[in-house]
């Protein structure tokens, strides 16, 4: 074997860059079309655009959304009803519709 045959067995591959320019940039757009899908689906598609200029990754965006959903939704429900809040009103059972039906039936009458 030559030398001339044994570099060109072993010569590296030619890198085509415009294929990896490409691939970056598919890579990119899915990217950027993921977290424009995330703000969507956690109802806040205006931070898109700041998480994009930020060049935020996916998992970023994602974590970033979970934390501002919580923060929007961490209003606390209180309720104090103390025991003297009851209504304390006597209702008449004479003109209850329902209390004489029943009387009427003790009676044995339809």
């Amino acid at each position: 074997m030559t030398e001339e045959t044994v570099r060109a067995a072993t010569s590296e591959p030619t890198i085509d860059l415009e294929a990896i320019r490409a691939e970056a940039r598919r890579e990119g757009y899915a990217e950027a079309r993921e977290i424009v899908e995330l703000c969507a689906l956690a109802d806040m598609p205006a931070r898109a655009a700041a998480l994009l200029a930020k060049h935020v990754t996916a998992a970023e965006a994602r974590q970033y959304l979970i934390e501002a959903r919580a923060a929007e939704d961490a209003v606390e429900i209180r309720s104090h009803v103390m025991p003297d809040t009851a209504t304390s009103a006597k209702v008449p059972l004479e003109n209850n519709p329902v209390v004489k039906a029943v009387e009427r039936l003790a009676k044995g009458g339809n």
